[in-house]
């Protein structure tokens, strides 16, 4: 029990890493996975749901208050490092080694400079085709679900100036994209399994 509404989840190593909408973050240590044990918690303001693990942080996705960066190099005793206000809403985050990548909801998405977890900086808001709900990169290539039941695909070589490929709009909802080498795999209800290229899209 963690207290709460758990919104986002990830795995990373022995350990699992638990937002949730009224206690922040949780972590577990599930190396037995028939017996899991609480770690730590990091109390966090605002709506916490999508989060991403890199390394020794775990970016929180806040609503309102933006993209908050956790210290985990403890797990026992996660840390907030740094709070950063994004423009819109943040519902998702991607972090890789250099940047975060924050769904920003009603601003589309938000790229930030991560080389310092600790001190992020700002590099470019990027307006995207409906409202910002899921971010995730490969390579050069971001991929964003919006409220519009659509897949944008967006090219980011220079991080200052990403463009637009394209989108794979359905009229249902995306559940979950699966995206593995050059293809998104959509599961999509009644309407089955969507396979899409996404160096072929429009």
């Amino acid at each position: 029990d963690i207290g709460g509404s758990a919104k986002g989840i990830v795995k990373s190593g022995d350990y699992i890493y638990i937002t949730d909408s009224t206690t922040g973050l949780v972590i577990y240590n599930v190396r037995d996975i028939n017996r899991p044990g609480e770690m730590g918690r990091c109390p966090l303001s605002g709506e916490s749901g999508g989060i991403y693990v890199r390394g020794d942080y775990a970016y929180v996705a806040a609503g309102e208050e933006g993209l908050h960066i956790v210290s985990i190099s403890d797990p026992d005793n996660p840390v907030l490092k740094y709070t950063y206000d994004s423009p819109g809403i943040a519902k998702n985050v991607f972090a890789d080694n250099i940047h975060a990548i924050i769904a920003d909801y009603n601003e589309g998405i938000t790229i930030l400079n991560i080389t310092n977890p600790e001190n992020p900086e700002f590099i470019k808001k990027f307006t995207t085709l409906s409202y910002a709900q899921v971010v995730y990169k490969i390579d050069n290539h971001i991929f964003v679900q919006d409220s519009g039941s659509r897949l944008e695909y967006i090219y980011m070589s220079d991080p200052s100036n990403p463009r637009s490929l394209g989108y794979y709009g359905m009229p249902y909802s995306l559940y979950k994209n699966v995206l593995r080498n050059k293809y998104a795999f959509i599961p999509a209800g009644e309407s089955g399994l969507i396979i899409q290229d996404y160096f072929n899209t429009g």
